[in-house]
């Protein structure tokens, strides 16, 4: 997650309140952009970068260790740290979730997610408090995703999201500047699938980007993503 991109979320809700939910991100350009990077670092004084070459390169490196199509699961086993498998609760969401890589060099993509089956809210909130204790020991990680509180709510007619930031005033916090330059252009799409007709959206921070019968899809910026401001999905069916 920590360079430039998009992340997406996808949310899909079945009639009795239990449903998926789904994030990836593509590393390819995630990739991409460092590879040129360290190549461009890697020039002389003076010389003059030939962008095209470097391109050219990049993306012949970038594809050699990936096949033409790619559609694995991967094991949580390493991932996990110990305190988190010592907690029966914790470790059935676990068992409930899966982590993937799909896509290849000829769909041009490589998608790196996880997907949960979660039976309720309660499920969707566990998970965002569990990603919040995994990834608070990294500060870059931490300031984006972990320093804040999530409530999440789903009943037959409506699902409600709320996320309002902690206030960090460690000195090791990253300030907005660096940011920027690591996660610049970045972005999270949020899409919400319902069971029922949506009556009404109404949201803060993020921006509405489509909307049918039974779908919604949110855009969620870096600006308003490190903001202090809450933010806040309302749908009603």
């Amino acid at each position: 997650m920590s360079s430039c991109g998009e992340m997406r979320e996808e949310i899909t809700i079945k009639p009795n309140g239990s449903g998926t939910y789904d994030i990836s991100a593509d590393m390819i350009p995630i990739m991409r952009g460092m590879m040129e990077g360290f190549a461009k670092m890697s020039i002389a004084e003076g010389e003059e970068a030939d962008s095209a070459a470097i391109a050219a390169k990049v993306d012949e490196m970038l594809w050699k260790d990936f096949g033409d199509e790619i559609d694995s699961v991967m094991s949580f086993d390493e991932k996990i740290p110990e305190n988190i498998k010592s907690d029966p609760e914790k470790m059935a969401l676990i068992e409930n979730a899966e982590m993937y890589m799909r896509g290849g060099k000829s769909k041009g993509y490589l998608l790196s997610g996880l997907t949960l089956n979660f039976k309720n809210a309660d499920d969707l909130q566990k998970l965002m408090e569990l990603s919040k204790e995994s990834t608070e020991n990294d500060p870059k990680a931490s300031m984006l995703f972990a320093n804040s509180n999530t409530t999440m709510k789903i009943s037959k007619n409506s699902f409600f999201r709320s996320s309002v930031r902690e206030e960090d005033d460690t000195t090791d916090t990253p300030t907005l500047d660096e940011l920027t330059s690591l996660f610049d252009d970045f972005s999270i799409i949020t899409v919400i699938n319902t069971p029922k007709k949506i009556k009404s959206v109404k949201v803060k921070a993020y921006e509405v980007i489509k909307q049918t019968d039974k779908s919604v899809t949110l855009k969620y910026d870096l600006e308003d993503i490190i903001s202090n401001e809450p933010s806040e999905i309302m749908i009603k069916l």
